[in-house]
């Protein structure tokens, strides 16, 4: 066996605007792939007015698998300058650097409680498919 060559397609992944309109349900964030996806970083802004408990989940096929953790957004985080962007990779897989899924399985998620009407939580996915 040896190396493995592959062509990285994309640096950027997705970007998730959470809403009102999304309510307080683990919904997917990315399409059905059968490509590779690696995620690097994740970072999640809040621009509403009250903190979020921002839920991660793997689906698979489109279809709710199981949660991996739950990740705390206080309020302007990412808006704010006293009160920087939540990065949570390292908090949802802490000893390591990021994570891989493999075809068909997709990261997705959704706050606890419904976001403020008018106000935003974006999550924001670096990585790449290949």
């Amino acid at each position: 066996m040896g190396l493995q060559e592959f062509e990285e397609v994309q640096s950027f992944i997705d970007v998730e605007d959470i809403d009102d309109a999304w309510g307080a349900v683990p919904l997917q964030f990315q399409g059905n792939s059968t490509r590779q996806q690696r995620f690097d970083a994740i970072n999640i802004v809040n621009a509403d007015s009250i903190d979020h408990d921002i839920q991660f989940c793997i689906f698979f096929n489109g279809a709710f698998a199981t949660v991996i953790g739950t990740v705390a957004v206080p309020a302007g985080a990412g808006i704010d300058p006293t009160i920087p962007a939540v990065q949570a990779v390292p908090l949802l897989f802490p000893d390591l650097r990021g994570a891989v899924f493999v075809g068909n399985y997709q990261l997705g998620g959704g706050p606890l409680v419904a976001v403020t009407s008018g106000k935003h939580v974006y999550v924001t996915s670096y990585g790449g498919y290949f």
